[in-house]
């Protein structure tokens, strides 16, 4: 994210807005979430965490609104990782499903790394070496709220345009409704 980049801050601005509607809209907490970020200046990184102690990824798909999302015999992992995915929201109405999905496009183009812990277990993802997405799950204590982080590479750029490119779009828009020909 090169300092002056206009359509990196756009970028992060609405990754950011997009973070803080899934709390707003999924989280169901009695008390607010908390953002906290961290510059690290000589590695070029800059550390956001969005935090919420409401129900959870798990708690969100099992009260939410879409039958086939709703098992109950599924590892928190497995709804962290159905988060992660494009267009799967636990709502009906008023949801896309783009805010995780972008999170985790968005870093891992950016060759950051993105953390999302819910429940009993936490879903790491980066680009290995060779350059191929690498999810790593990892078990603890039980939380019954949701942490996601993101850590980018402030040397890189936040290709939004190029991650929304992927989603399908809109019923009833054209790509030139939203992107430059």
């Amino acid at each position: 994210m090169p300092a002056g980049r206009t359509e990196d801050r756009q970028s992060f601005g609405i990754l950011l807005g997009e973070l803080i509607e899934n709390v707003k809209r999924h989280a169901s907490a009695r008390t607010p979430g908390f953002i906290v970020a961290q510059v690290y200046p000589k590695k070029y990184r800059l550390g956001i965490t969005i935090a919420d102690p409401g129900i959870g990824i798990r708690g969100s798909f099992l009260e939410g609104e879409v039958e086939k999302y709703k098992n109950h015999d599924w590892k928190d992992s497995q709804f962290i990782k159905l988060a992660l995915e494009p267009l799967v929201t636990s709502k009906v109405s008023g949801h896309a499903g783009y805010g995780l999905y972008i999170l985790s496009e968005l870093v891992l183009r950016n060759v950051g790394t993105y953390v999302v812990s819910s429940g009993a277990e936490t879903v790491i993802g980066f680009r290995a070496g060779s350059g191929k997405k690498t999810e790593v799950v990892l078990q603890h204590s039980p939380w019954k709220g949701t942490a996601v982080t993101m850590i980018l590479n402030l040397q890189n750029k936040l290709p939004l345009g190029d991650v929304y490119r992927t989603l399908p779009l809109p019923e009833g828009y054209a790509e030139e409704d939203f992107f430059d020909a």
